[in-house]
């Protein structure tokens, strides 16, 4: 059971507290709290921590002049409460409390208060005497024991106080309690020699898993050095073997082929120009695709701040216009269309290009309807958004100061929003002839804070409105969707580039094919020069990745062509393309 205890004291760190604290564990008491109360006048103090279950309530008081009148007032106070705890009151304590007249028994030998009093008498009455806890804590410091020690001797004094309490079986717990405590102690003992053992041997073990580490270290720098040499020897010896090659076959070429170059330098120059000038021109278009995507993902981030600043800035403006804008409907529709408008064109949307404003298109009863904004999607299709402002409302909510008018105003604001949606929703922009759009059309807020309130006190409103075909979009939610579009504008774009890509690649394999079919004439024509042409076409159609199946592969990639490779040329470099690998 827990022992909830209440003293006259109001701070923690007065004597009366720690005495009592003291007392507690010297008599083996594990479970209390101590309340300090303040005063008598505490104890109709409702916050107080009186608890009735399983908790054991008393209360421990001075009695200063009248003993039964306190005891009636503390008995009255705990009625009135409904509170229940056992009163102990100490008597004949009108300026020293009970608990300082206790430690001052506890002081048998009276010379060092013999002493305090003598000291008094020097001080005279210019001076603050000692109160009696001074003396008996000095009498403690005097004794040479420490202060907590002495008031554990001294708890014995008021033994009886805490029977009042407990009963007879503190001794035995306080006994069972040492008993405990010395068995815990052996076997800690026990314990700890059996972890020094261990530490030994762990230590033991470290040092010569670190003598190991050390030499498999120096096993792993010198193989390291090893392998590091064997690279250059192989790389030296390969770049050697290389340059030999070159020479050999530079050598062969001169020795062969003197007699095709004199002959045929002109036309073979002639053929070989324009093959030049197309590779060099297909690899510079690659250059600049690839030096664009790379831009295009290094400038992404800043992009992306730059539209969270924009985003932030047009918050703001908005907020700052409701003044100018509250009253006129029609003021308040050109801001929004003009917030509207800011926002696509900063997001990399070109007007006239990406999109159109007040674009006119009829409907199916030939009736002419203008539509506030149409995004323009590759493939032919589009997107449509409309700008609502619904702001009077919101204004007047905003200034509102009574709660009753910001209840009016906020259902005023809510149903605006909502016979927006409706308006919106009956004009069905996307089954307008001209138009190539989803099924829903996209009602821009410019001021975020109107729409963020709406929705966060009606939860249906988003969700009526896609009923209706209508999707609710605020800035922020707008302009990552426009960045979007335009990301997929530069994707059209960079895909238009790869298409001609592919087309200059057909031209180039073209070109290849009326290259390699000229030089089978000139082979053909050329019975001198024989052996020289058999090693032209081996450099371009033998040995492992050889041009003529490199060639091939960018029309088996997807090139658009209008010719094909000689047959029997591309057999033959296929087939020695095998033998090699």
């Amino acid at each position: 059971m827990k022992l909830n205890i209440f003293i006259e004291t109001s701070k923690k760190d007065t004597n009366e507290y720690i005495f009592v604290e003291c007392l507690c564990k010297h008599l083996g008491i594990e479970v209390y709290k101590i309340n300090c109360v303040g005063g008598f006048s505490s104890l109709k103090n409702k916050e107080m921590d009186f608890d009735e279950k399983n908790v054991k309530n008393i209360i421990l008081f001075d009695a200063d002049e009248d003993i039964k009148k306190r005891r009636k007032y503390i008995e009255d106070t705990l009625s009135k409460f409904k509170r229940k705890a056992d009163i102990f009151l100490f008597p004949n304590n009108k300026d020293s409390g009970c608990f300082e007249k206790l430690l001052e028994n506890i002081a048998s030998d009276t010379k060092p208060l013999e002493c305090f009093e003598k000291y008094e008498e020097c001080l005279g009455d210019d001076y603050a005497l000692p109160d009696i806890k001074a003396k008996m804590y000095s009498y403690v410091n005097v004794k040479g024991v420490d202060y907590e020690t002495k008031i554990k001797k001294g708890a014995a004094v008021i033994g009886g106080v805490v029977g009042f309490f407990y009963g007879k079986n503190t001794a035995q717990k306080t006994k069972e309690t040492l008993t405990k405590t010395t068995t815990q102690k052996e076997l800690l003992e026990k314990e700890n020699q059996t972890l020094k053992a261990e530490k030994q041997t762990i230590r033991e073990k470290n040092e010569t898993l670190l003598k190991e580490n050390a030499t498999l270290k120096n096993q792993l720098e010198t193989n390291q050095e090893n392998l590091k040499k064997q690279e250059e020897t192989l790389k030296n010896t390969k770049e050697t073997m290389q340059k030999e090659f070159e020479n050999l076959a530079n050598k062969i070429f001169e020795q062969r082929g003197e007699n095709l170059k004199k002959q045929n330098s002109e036309q073979l120059d002639a053929i070989l120009k324009p093959f030049k000038e197309n590779i060099e021109g297909f690899e510079k278009t690659i250059k600049i695709n690839y030096d664009s995507a790379n831009k295009d993902r290094a400038s992404l981030k800043t992009e992306i701040k730059q539209l969270l600043d924009l985003n932030q800035k047009m918050s703001e403006d908005a907020n700052n216009l409701t003044k100018a804008l509250k009253g006129d409907s029609k003021t308040q529709g050109d801001w929004g269309e003009a917030q509207l408008e800011v926002l696509l064109e900063k997001s990399g949307l070109e007007k006239d290009i990406h999109f159109k404003t007040q674009y006119s298109e009829k409907d199916e009863d030939g009736k002419e309807k203008r539509l506030d904004f149409v995004i323009d999607l590759p493939d032919g299709k589009n997107l449509i958004i409309d700008a609502k402002v619904s702001l009077t409302a919101y204004e007047r909510y905003c200034s509102a100061t009574d709660d009753t008018e910001k209840a009016t105003f906020l259902k005023r604001h809510i149903n605006s929003l909502k016979n927006h949606i409706k308006g919106l929703s009956d004009k069905n922009y996307q089954n307008l002839f001209g138009i190539n759009a989803p099924d829903y059309v996209l009602m821009f807020v410019p001021i975020e804070p109107a729409l963020y309130l709406g929705l966060q006190n009606d939860s249906t409103l988003f969700e009526e409105g896609f009923k209706k075909n209508i999707i609710l979009v605020s800035s922020s939610t707008l302009m990552a969707t426009m960045r979007t579009v335009s990301y997929v504008w530069k994707q059209e774009n960079q895909k238009e580039n790869v298409l001609e890509m592919a087309r200059q690649c057909g031209a180039l394999y073209d070109k290849f094919v009326g290259f390699t079919d000229d030089l089978i004439k000139v082979g053909n024509q050329m019975n001198t020069a024989q052996k020289t042409y058999q090693y032209s076409m081996n450099k371009l159609s033998r040995g492992a990745g050889n041009i003529v199946r490199r060639i091939e592969n960018i029309k088996e990639l997807g090139a658009e062509t209008s010719k094909n490779i000689n047959e029997s040329l591309l057999k033959r470099a296929d087939a020695d393309s095998n033998l090699s690998e």
